[in-house]
């Protein structure tokens, strides 16, 4: 695990990078397959949960705030949706899921890019009449607990730019998932 912002830092940007080449190219992809993929999701998953732990109360960790600049989410479910390889999709969801179990500061839900990417993810297990496992009621559950607190967010370290002070992002027009 890392022990300092910056190596949870250095330890997402490696993840992400593996898991844009893992997904994004067919001969890279085929070569390491769904292990490897759900391997590296799982550690950029641990280790943004981690540094979000690390985080002063109300601050944005480092990782999270990498996430969110770099629209992460977003790009995950666009590689992810076409489930290539096969029970990539699942994986996503699963880290989605255990993202919204384990972050409990109460703008998660509310940033702008954690919401669509949640959204888009929802619209496409609807079409495909798939309910992903506890998602649903975790978003619902959290949604409300970030209506009810306080959305201001400072960020943990100087050199990220603080994305998480938009407040009240709306989703489906009336501000619910």
């Amino acid at each position: 695990r890392a022990s300092s912002a910056t190596d949870a830092l250095q330890t997402c940007e490696r993840e992400w990078h593996l898991l844009q080449s893992y997904i994004s190219y067919h001969d890279i992809r085929a070569q390491h397959g769904l292990d490897d993929i759900a391997a590296s999701m799982r550690r950029l998953c641990e280790t943004v949960i981690h540094d979000e732990a690390q985080a002063p109360p109300h601050a944005l960790g480092t990782c999270f705030a990498y996430l969110v600049e770099n629209n992460i989410l977003n790009d995950l479910v666009s590689l992810c949706l076409p489930d290539e390889p096969l029970g990539i999709l699942d994986e996503f969801l699963r880290m989605c899921t255990t993202l919204v179990r384990h972050i409990h500061v109460p703008w998660f839900l509310a940033n702008e890019g954690v919401a669509h990417a949640l959204l888009q993810l929802l619209r496409s297990c609807n079409k495909k009449q798939q309910k992903p496992p506890g998602l649903v009621e975790l978003v619902g559950v959290r949604a409300q607990a970030g209506r009810e607190g306080a959305l201001g967010v400072e960020v943990h370290h100087e050199h990220l730019a603080p994305v998480a002070r938009e407040r009240g992002a709306e989703v489906d027009g009336g501000g619910r998932l």
